[in-house]
């Protein structure tokens, strides 16, 4: 069941390479500014309120490689996105449900009948589907070309970048996608590196991204 407004920050956590770290965290917690990837104990000093239960990788593999396996009733081309996302080809196929909207209603009805909480978005790019669905407004539906002006407000975390990388680049003082996206290239490759360029053209649709369908 999804959680309610009330509810703690909550987080997963796993050893790696001797090291407690979050391996992925609630909506809650995100909002509070811990992030997958973070060392347990400084996100415990930050939000000293979160409560930890331990990861279960190769059990949740399992379930969503069974969710995927669901999921071609409305898409012969599903993609996962470990650890706990997945792409949907709706290309040619959202009319057969009257529309992409329909297609999402019906989705979101199947999918929180069987007790599940997710947050999903619809897009030309997976780019701006994948940050959309995590720091956008549940549910949305975004205009071809609307990529550039949907993702101005969210944060640098939704390029899909390493956690302690959008960190950084938070820390420079670069906490929306807008004063990144008003920079040359030039200088977003230097101060950033090469993957966020990728990441950007991707998202906006200025480069193709082949995924594992």
């Amino acid at each position: 069941m999804e959680r309610g407004f009330d509810a703690p920050p909550f987080a997963l956590v796993e050893t790696v390479r001797q090291v407690r770290r979050l391996a992925a965290v609630s909506r809650e917690a995100a909002t509070l500014g811990l992030y997958a990837g973070q060392k347990a104990t400084d996100a415990r000093a930050r939000v000293p309120e979160l409560v930890l239960a331990e990861a279960e990788p190769e059990a949740d593999a399992r379930a969503l490689r069974e969710l995927a396996d669901w999921c071609v009733r409305y898409s012969p081309a599903v993609a996962i996105d470990p650890p706990g996302g997945l792409f949907l080809d709706i290309t040619g196929v959202a009319h057969l449900w009257g529309g992409e909207a329909e297609l999402r209603d019906d989705f979101v009805m199947r999918l929180k009948a069987a007790g599940l909480s997710f947050r999903l978005a619809i897009a030309e790019t997976a780019g701006a589907a994948w940050a959309m669905a995590r720091f956008g407004p549940d549910g949305a539906i975004l205009n071809p070309g609307g990529e550039a002006a949907a993702l101005q407000t969210l944060p640098p975390a939704a390029l899909r970048l390493d956690p302690e990388a959008a960190a950084q680049i938070e820390r420079l003082g670069r906490r929306r996608l807008g004063q990144i996206l008003d920079l040359p290239r030039a200088p977003i490759g230097r101060r950033f590196g090469a993957a966020a360029l990728t990441r950007l053209d991707t998202a906006l649709g200025r480069a193709p991204e082949a995924l594992p369908f």
